[in-house]
């Protein structure tokens, strides 16, 4: 297993795990709002990690899943995990960070 860690737009980080010919994204987002059914979940106390996962037809990738946390002040979106069935370039991973900072914070990224 390889771990790589991506700094992006001066302090966004993208986790990329490398194993077996595969990639797993993790990519920091954050919204104030979580906007998609609750697929599962993990529960303590008065936390809650929330997840959603979709297709991951729309950016190449095998699934998609939308991590979000739970408390008593409110719900927001903090993360996003994307799956490839394949190991992936970085500018691959800049893609699929630009696509869920656009997806998640409605903002583009800085491409330079």
């Amino acid at each position: 297993m390889i771990i790589r860690e991506y700094l992006f737009d001066k302090h966004k980080r993208v986790l990329a795990i490398y194993y077996n010919n595969t990639t797993l994204l993790s990519i920091d987002v954050h919204s104030d709002k979580w906007s998609y059914p609750v697929d599962s979940e993990l529960r303590e106390d008065d936390v809650r990690l929330i997840y959603h996962r979709v297709n991951g037809d729309e950016i190449g990738a095998e699934w998609i899943e939308y991590v979000g946390l739970e408390t008593i002040e409110g719900v927001e979106t903090i993360n996003i995990r994307v799956f490839y069935n394949r190991e992936i370039s970085e500018e691959e991973i800049r893609k699929a960070y630009c696509w869920a900072l656009l997806k998640v914070e409605n903002k583009a990224c800085n491409t330079g």
